[in-house]
Formats: C-alpha cells, sequence, structure tokens
C-alpha cells in the first residue's frame, strides 16, 4: 500500500514568528515521517526479495521432488510388467507341473490295473 502524504496548508502572507516556527516543526515532522516511511518501504522491499528467493527455492525442490516422482512412477511401472510377466511364467510352469503329474498319475493307474490283470 502506498504512504500517503499530508499536505500543508500555506503559511499566512505575513508570518508572525509564531507561525514561522509551526511551519518549521511541521516541516521537521514531515521529513522524519518521510524519512520513516523510507526505511519502511527498503525493509519492505528486503523482505520481497527475500521472499521471492524463498519462492525460488521451494520452486526448484518442488521440480525436484516431481522428476523424482516420474522416475518413480516409472519404475514401478517397469516393476509391475516384470512381475506379471514373472507371475505367468510360474503359473504356466505350474500348469505343466500338474499336466506331467496328472500324466504319470495315468500311468501308474493303467501300469497297476495292467499288473493286477497279470496275476
Amino acid at each position: 500500500m502506498a504512504p500517503s502524504i499530508a499536505a500543508l496548508a500555506a503559511p499566512p502572507a505575513n508570518p508572525s514568528k509564531k507561525g514561522e516556527t509551526t511551519v518549521v516543526v511541521a516541516e521537521e515532522e514531515l521529513r522524519e515521517k518521510n524519512e520513516e516511511l523510507e526505511r519502511e518501504l527498503k525493509k519492505s522491499l528486503e523482505r520481497e526479495e527475500k521472499m521471492r528467493k524463498e519462492l525460488q527455492n521451494t520452486s526448484q525442490r518442488l521440480r525436484v521432488v516431481e522428476e523424482a516422482e516420474e522416475r518413480l512412477c516409472f519404475q514401478l511401472g517397469e516393476f509391475e510388467v516384470e512381475a506379471l510377466d514373472q507371475a505367468r511364467a510360474y503359473h504356466a510352469q505350474i500348469r505343466s507341473l500338474m499336466d506331467q503329474l496328472s500324466q504319470a498319475h495315468k500311468l501308474l493307474q493303467v501300469h497297476a490295473c495292467n499288473h493286477a490283470l497279470s496275476l
């Protein structure tokens, strides 16, 4: 917010000693107020610059985090594909072993029947 500046009334055309003192005091008060406002403005600009730097740092950290998240998501996707491939391979191997076991069981039954008939 911009500081407001108060306007002084023009001194009387024929100033008295008291009027001159009042104007001098008012001018000094305005100078002091102006200096105070300038100090406040300087502090405000310094705070603004500090906040701008903090925002830039935070933005940079955010970019780094977003890039890391993207890499992790990509890696996770690769691991999911690998896990699915392994699960399918294991499932196929289990089916193959079950088929082999079933065939072996049938052969044993046939052999047991033939052995029983031959007795």
